[in-house]
């Protein structure tokens, strides 16, 4: 009986050290997948899809806490902004001529491209003609066309979960990196179509992303497993969008975005320990159609209130402007040295351990781009002493985003610590 034991143990090992060998030499250039577009190759699994938005007690229940992705089927074609949002009706909204967009000019996303602010309406003019790419706090202006979606009408979310609502807009063809956010994200999508894979966060080990925790360098077109041979051995899952759906992307999870056709969505991005905390039964019992983004406040809206607040803003300003400027009065600044600058050496190191999203990073992208007008990966003091007071108000008003979204995410991760 031992020695039948002994035999049977013995196999197994020896089917283990075959498998374990046959793993580590086999050629991974003939791997479905190899050299091909993200999400390409291995194992695909379909996103749950509903008809239009579940009550948020099903939402937060079965998707949020669970964290699954969902697909909301023409859950926003009822909207304002699903019947309104032409080219034509937003030109024909009476804009303030000195308010600006953030718009980047790359549609293949590698977080190091140029940016520039300008008027909404100059975008309209150029962006079918051109690469570039708005991506953008949803304007005032806007606002009242998107309706809060059924699911997430909850009035403690409103309260105290909400962390922001960002427009993306462009002529389609646009490409993200593979990266996560620290945030749980509900996006609708009212012109175009998108197509996004997923990878569980339980294959995150498997991903690697930069060392702040924030994205990876794969090239989403052409993936290459000499270089990144975890990916010959994930599983994606995968979903189509188009006008009129939503789609719910759940904290942490990896996933790559393109788009088709001309585009334009918005997402909103809240709190992802106030939803573990939310009690789905106190939200709205009936749907609320007109209640649109005006009616509620983010975490990085900034409301004046008197004018004591506006000259602590001012004087905020300028000391963070003596300071940047003092710094290059010694060296140069790198997106890397951008980074220890703003957020200084303790958190910087804080949040590369965390892996806590893309979402901190991409402020500071375009904080380094503001300064950096040539491109070139480095900010010289001339290239800061060129820049106008518009530009330094820019510059201020990201890092009070930046502030308020990192307050953000250390209320999740003492969250999660606290489970």
């Amino acid at each position: 009986m031992k020695q039948c034991l002994s035999r049977q143990i013995s196999m197994v090992m020896f089917l283990l050290d075959f498998v374990n060998f046959a793993r580590a030499t086999r050629d991974l250039t003939l791997e479905p997948g190899h050299l091909q577009k993200f999400g390409s190759g291995r194992p695909t699994f379909p996103v749950d899809e509903i008809e239009g938005f579940p009550s948020p007690e099903l939402f937060f229940r079965k998707y949020v806490q669970a964290s699954r992705p969902l697909k909301m089927k023409g859950a926003a074609r009822e909207t304002p902004a699903f019947r309104l949002w032409t080219d034509d009706y937003f030109m024909s909204l009476d804009i303030d001529p000195n308010s600006t967009v953030f718009v980047e000019s790359a549609k293949k996303e590698n977080r190091t491209g140029a940016s520039v602010h300008v008027h909404f309406k100059k975008f309209l003019q150029t962006y079918n003609d051109s690469d570039n790419y708005m991506v953008q706090d949803v304007p005032v202006y806007l606002r009242k066309d998107v309706v809060i979606p059924c699911s997430i009408q909850c009035a403690d979310l409103f309260n105290k979960g909400l962390v922001a609502t960002v427009m993306w807009f462009s002529s389609g063809g646009t490409k993200s990196v593979v990266h996560t956010d620290a945030v749980d994200n509900l996006n609708c999508i009212y012109r175009g179509d998108k197509e996004l894979f997923f990878v569980d966060p339980k294959y995150k080990e498997k991903i690697v992303l930069k060392e702040n925790g924030a994205y990876s360098d794969i090239d989403v077109d052409k993936m290459d497993y000499t270089k990144y041979p975890e990916l010959a051995n994930i599983e994606y899952h995968h979903v189509n969008i188009s006008a009129g759906d939503c789609l719910y992307i759940p904290y942490l999870w990896i996933h790559q975005v393109r788009s088709y056709g001309s585009n334009v969505a918005v997402n909103i991005w809240w709190n992802h320990d106030e939803g573990l905390k939310l009690d789905p039964q106190k939200c709205q019992d009936e749907c609320d159609p007109t209640l649109n983004l005006s009616d509620v406040n983010f975490e990085v809206d900034h409301e004046v209130s008197n004018d004591d607040e506006e000259e602590e803003e001012e004087d905020d300003e300028e000391d963070w402007k003596a300071y940047f400027l003092d710094i290059l009065e010694e060296e140069d600044v790198t997106l890397e040295e951008m980074s220890e600058l703003v957020l200084g050496d303790a958190l910087a190191a804080k949040l590369k351990s965390m892996k806590v999203g893309h979402g901190y990073v991409d402020m500071i992208h375009k904080i380094f781009n503001l300064f950096d007008t040539d491109k070139d990966g480095v900010i010289t003091k001339s290239e800061a002493e060129g820049i106008s007071e518009k530009i330094w108000q820019h510059c201020e008003d990201f890092m009070n985003d930046l502030d308020l979204l990192i307050e953000a995410i250390e209320k999740s991760t003492k969250f999660r610590e606290e489970l």
